[in-house]
């Protein structure tokens, strides 16, 4: 086992557990070979330091790999309930994989490249990942552009409330 298992393994179950639009995995159409560089890139230098930080505490890489991607999803599965682990580290590595933040990826209005980015920098609560939707903004139909721009600057400040109603606005349009 190594670490291009765990990473492997990672990039697998993001493709396997990720949607598409119209609600299939993107593991059905799409394989590693489609994810921008970019996006692979991040994903792979996240494994990397999870590995280098915490690949002692398991037996199975390929099994790791796939709760790192589980856990720091909230996927409801992950390191928390897998059973040979000890309790203690369970926890510890689901925390740990908690604190790289939630990982997004889509589908490129290309319908061929896979984009993905870190939902960091969340505010009150909001769901509205900056980055990801900057990065969303900047592959998006040039006509859409105009609409999408003052809704990502609005939302990057929004409270909760105010992100609702951001929401609310985006469907109706």
């Amino acid at each position: 086992m190594s670490k291009k298992t765990f990473t492997d393994s990672y990039i697998e179950e993001s493709l396997s557990l990720t949607l598409t639009d119209a609600g299939a995995p993107l593991d059905r159409k799409f394989s590693y070979s489609d994810i921008d560089t970019e996006t692979l890139a991040e994903m792979k230098k996240d494994c990397s330091i999870f590995y280098e930080k915490n690949g002692d505490s398991w037996g199975d890489d390929e099994k790791a790999g796939r709760n790192f991607w589980l856990s720091r999803n909230g996927h409801g599965r992950g390191f928390f309930d897998d059973d040979d682990l000890s309790p203690p580290d369970r926890k510890k590595l689901h925390d740990l994989a908690k604190k790289f933040g939630t990982f997004d990826l889509y589908v490129g209005d290309d319908e061929e490249t896979i984009y993905g980015s870190p939902l960091h920098g969340r505010k009150n609560g909001s769901e509205v990942g900056l980055r990801s939707a900057t990065i969303r903004l900047a592959h998006a139909k040039p006509e859409l552009r105009p609409v999408l721009l003052p809704l990502l600057r609005a939302a990057a400040d929004a409270t909760p409330k105010e992100h609702k109603a951001l929401i609310k606005k985006l469907k109706m349009k």
